[in-house]
């Protein structure tokens, strides 16, 4: 319930003009203090936010016997996407350099600005990797933070897109801890198993 709620409650905070200009003198205040020299390691760092390199996360995971972790980080990336492409495409929010003179970003995006997605992607990681390997959560939460505010840094997100994208991560990464997928992990243990023992077989029959 709280995710659906937020997924109906931010995009509406968006309709209060004074949000809206609000989130635009923050964007302003961090974009005054960007630093170009920083650019080449900015273009990497922020890209630890990719949903790409969260889902090669779960065989990494996997395969180093953590596969509850990497089942539950699989399901919570998997909602992340339906739940960031739907909200994206509804509320249709330009980027901030669609609107904003001045403002000359390290890339541009090709899709609508809310809610983040690699804000989403981090804080959902986070959650599911951490709530499972407590020791990380702090670290985990502390990377997504910061890969949050080099969205807004680097000029493709406003604040609170971020800011709603780490709220939503969280509430995903929630929901997917709290699911009790242990008959799934052993579906995948007994389906990949089998596919190894195959495997095999097929070797010793070469000459």
């Amino acid at each position: 319930m709280a995710l659906l709620a937020a997924c109906i409650i931010l995009p509406l905070l968006l309709q209060i003009e004074e949000m809206v200009d609000l989130d635009t003198r923050l964007f302003i205040e961090v974009r005054g203090g960007y630093e170009t020299e920083l650019k080449m390691f900015l273009r990497y760092f922020t890209e630890l936010g990719a949903l790409l390199i969260w889902f090669l996360v779960v065989p990494l995971l996997w395969f180093t016997k953590k596969r509850d972790t990497a089942v539950t980080l699989l399901v919570a990336l998997l909602v992340v996407v339906l739940v960031e492409y739907s909200l994206k495409y509804a509320v249709d929010r330009p980027r901030p350099y669609e609107v904003i003179s001045n403002v000359d970003p390290l890339y541009r995006a090709f899709d609508p600005s809310f809610p983040s997605g690699h804000a989403m992607n981090a804080f959902a990681g986070a959650i599911a990797i951490g709530k499972k390997w407590r020791k990380l959560l702090p670290i985990l939460l502390a990377l997504a933070a910061a890969i949050g505010f080099s969205r807004v840094y680097i000029g493709v997100h406003y604040p609170y897109d971020v800011a709603s994208g780490a709220l939503i991560g969280v509430l995903i990464g929630s929901l997917a801890v709290s699911l009790d997928l242990r008959g799934t992990v052993r579906w995948i243990e007994s389906r990949s198993k089998r596919l190894v023992d195959r495997f095999g077989i097929g070797r010793e029959q070469i000459p």
